[in-house]
């Protein structure tokens, strides 16, 4: 199943967390990412460049998704 994360941006691969509620994003738009396991993968259709920005600390792992503008 294939899911939209921003516009021209496809979801190939996302696993919700097993049922438990997550309060920092709406219920659906979570993912677990669990190494040699569990992945987030994704497409960029949009035919712009992007830049994908991730950071962690001892509780959290986030990333951030922004398009590339040279001008």
């Amino acid at each position: 199943m294939q899911h939209l994360l921003l516009s021209g941006i496809d979801i190939t691969e996302r696993h919700e967390h097993n049922g438990r509620s997550v309060d920092y994003i709406e219920d659906g738009k979570d993912a677990t990412v669990s190494y040699n396991t569990l992945d987030l993968k994704f497409v960029n259709n949009t035919g712009k460049e992007i830049k994908l920005y991730t950071w962690c600390d001892d509780a959290n792992v986030c990333a951030k998704i922004t398009q590339v503008n040279y001008e």
